[in-house]
C-alpha cells in the first residue's frame, strides 16, 4: 500500500465511475469528474498535512490497481474512521479485510490512535462483517446527513480490543 498521489487519480476516477461503487456512500454518489477530483484533492491535502491517510492498494506481482483504504476524519464529526473501496472485480477476495487490518494496525501502532470508528449502512452486510472481524463493536446508529438512511457506527478502542497479528 502506498499513500495517495496525483498519479493515482485516473485509476481512482475509473473506480469511482464503476456501478455500485458508492451504493452505500451517499455523499459521493453521482458526482461529476470535477467533484471527484475535488474530493481526491481534499484527501491528498489531509495526507500531506498529516491529518489522515489514504492508501492505494495494488497487487504485489504486477501493480494492478485494486482499490483504496482510508483512515481519516469523518466528514460530519471529525472522528477518525476506517473505510475502504475496491474495484468491483476484486470484491469478495479478502482484500478489504487484509488491507483494512494493516491500516488499523498503522492507526494504533504508528499514529497512536486510541479510538477508530467505522460507519456503514446496515444493508451493507459485507462492510459490517469486515469491521466486526477486525474487532470493531457497535457504538450507535445515526441518521446519515442529507439521506433517508441509518448508519451503523462501530468503534475500535485499543484498551477493549486486541489486534490479531497472524
Amino acid at each position: 500500500m502506498s499513500l495517495l498521489t496525483r498519479a493515482d487519480y485516473s485509476e481512482m476516477l475509473e473506480m469511482f465511475n464503476e456501478k455500485d461503487t458508492f451504493k452505500y456512500i451517499g455523499p459521493l454518489r453521482n458526482k461529476t469528474e470535477s467533484e471527484y477530483r475535488e474530493y481526491l484533492d481534499a484527501k491528498l491535502e489531509e495526507v500531506q498535512q498529516g491529518k489522515g491517510y489514504y492508501w492505494i492498494v495494488r497487487l504485489a506481482d504486477d501493480e494492478t490497481f485494486v482499490g483504496a483504504i482510508n483512515l481519516n476524519p469523518s466528514r460530519s464529526n471529525n472522528r477518525m474512521q476506517l473505510g475502504f473501496q475496491f474495484k468491483r472485480q476484486f470484491w469478495g477476495q479478502g482484500f478489504a479485510y487484509e488491507t483494512a487490518k494493516i491500516a488499523l494496525d498503522y492507526g494504533v501502532q504508528i499514529a497512536g490512535l486510541k479510538t477508530i470508528y467505522g460507519f456503514y449502512q446496515k444493508e451493507n452486510i459485507a462492510s459490517g462483517k469486515i469491521l466486526e472481524k477486525l474487532g470493531f463493536v457497535y457504538h450507535e446508529s445515526i441518521p446519515a446527513a442529507g439521506e433517508d438512511v441509518i448508519l451503523e457506527v462501530v468503534k475500535f478502542t485499543t484498551n477493549e480490543n486486541l489486534i490479531d497479528h497472524e
